[in-house]
């Protein structure tokens, strides 16, 4: 099967827009996800995956923890510029993040709603790694849409957005 095929099929499949987020020696990194996902319920725990050679990952890998804000349907430029494979070093990360919960995890200052994790697992494969982070706390913020990406376009629930 070429890479390519796999890409496109997986890109039918809707899902939820995030930005994950963690402290880098002080420097906050984060980026776009499409693959946060729940994976126990009686012991709260999502898993994120992120490309090997992601600075995101690194900076888990070192702080412990993360978060993972759930981006509202208003957020497609946000969304955009984490997305960006994270060689924009020079944007004000500080412009859009908050640092102050209790759990000291940067985080979106606006969102739909956020998920707070301390690292539980990292399952390292050849170009990826699958993130387990235990749940430590969640907020809910916003009730409006989420944003959805499913065909390479983002979505609220009932319109596109692009």
């Amino acid at each position: 099967m070429e890479a390519l095929d796999f890409k496109d099929f997986m890109a039918k499949v809707p899902t939820c827009v995030a930005v994950v987020a963690s402290l880098l020696d002080d420097d906050i990194q984060a980026c776009t996800v499409s693959s946060l996902t729940s994976f126990d319920i009686e012991d709260p725990g999502v898993l994120i995956v992120l490309k090997n050679n992601s600075r995101t990952l690194q900076a888990i890998k070192r702080s412990k923890n993360f978060s993972a804000s759930i981006l509202s349907d208003n957020q497609v430029a946000l969304a955009n510029q984490f997305a960006a494979k994270e060689k924009d070093s020079d944007v004000n990360r500080g412009q859009y993040f908050e640092n102050l919960s209790q759990f000291s995890i940067p985080y979106l200052k606006s969102c739909q709603g956020i998920v707070f994790c301390e690292l539980a697992k990292i399952e390292e494969l050849k170009h990826a790694s699958i993130v387990f982070g235990r749940v430590l706390g969640i907020l809910n913020l916003e009730t409006d849409s989420p944003l959805i990406y499913s065909n390479r376009e983002f979505f609220t629930l009932g319109q596109s957005l692009t």
